[in-house]
């Protein structure tokens, strides 16, 4: 009897062990869910390894790590049944922060507010996201801290007033977006504020007149219709 209940001790150990010691490669996926290999339940329990976190029914839950193969951390987050909740970090290769984003995630709607930086930890990137699209105003950086560039969006889509602008601080470009399409005006300047292009888009495509200018000076007009250009208005 003791060498039976001896027996059934390390048989259970060992178990334990096996379990414990699954990693990524040993899951599968199928419609969205994870699997263990060779199994048709949805997996329940924890994985370790460069990926190290637990699943529920299939879903990442709770605290998620990652790390590069040289063992630095890549990701740091959580998740609430397969979905990225709290907070989510990323890291560059070095271990220095690379990005992080705080997530509010309301019945039937989840929205988060992103930044991300340069290797000197200065922000490169900062914007909102509605349903893991980029949504509202999304703003760029140079190293010099001045804007790169300012873009609109609704629901992943380009949409509203976009501006570029030269690491100066001066404005590059200006223009008008629907439904990620260019549509309406749109000027181009010099990195001395100087006019240098200007026109309007329709549904994407050129339309009407366009113009060019040199040292402030109109050089050349042309006309287009539908995106092909004509020889008058």
């Amino acid at each position: 009897m003791k060498y039976i209940l001896i027996l059934i001790y390390f048989v259970l150990r060992l178990s334990i062990a096996s379990a414990s010691d699954l990693t990524i490669d040993d899951l599968v996926t199928r419609d969205g869910l994870y699997y263990k290999k060779f199994t048709d339940v949805p997996f329940t329990g924890e994985i370790k390894g460069r990926e190290n976190g637990s699943f529920k029914n299939g879903k990442k839950h709770g605290k998620w790590l990652k790390f590069y193969e040289n063992g630095q951390l890549e990701k740091k987050g959580y998740y609430n049944k397969g979905i990225k909740d709290k907070e989510f970090y990323n890291y560059y290769t070095n271990g220095k922060l690379f990005s992080k984003e705080i997530f509010k995630n309301n019945p039937g709607e989840s929205s988060s507010e992103r930044i991300e930086y340069f290797h000197d930890g200065n922000v490169s990137l900062r914007g909102a996201t509605l349903d893991g699209k980029k949504h509202g105003e999304w703003l760029s950086y140079y190293k010099n801290g001045k804007w790169a560039s300012l873009y609109r969006y609704l629901k992943g889509k380009l949409d509203g007033k976009l501006v570029n602008y030269w690491e100066n601080g001066k404005v590059n470009m200006t223009g008008y977006y629907k439904n990620d399409t260019e549509n309406g005006e749109f000027f181009w300047y010099d990195e001395y504020g100087k006019l240098v292009r200007e026109g309007h888009f329709v549904n994407g495509r050129k339309n009407g007149e366009w113009t060019l200018y040199k040292y402030g000076r109109v050089d050349i007009k042309k006309y287009y219709k539908n995106g092909k250009r004509v020889n008058s208005p």
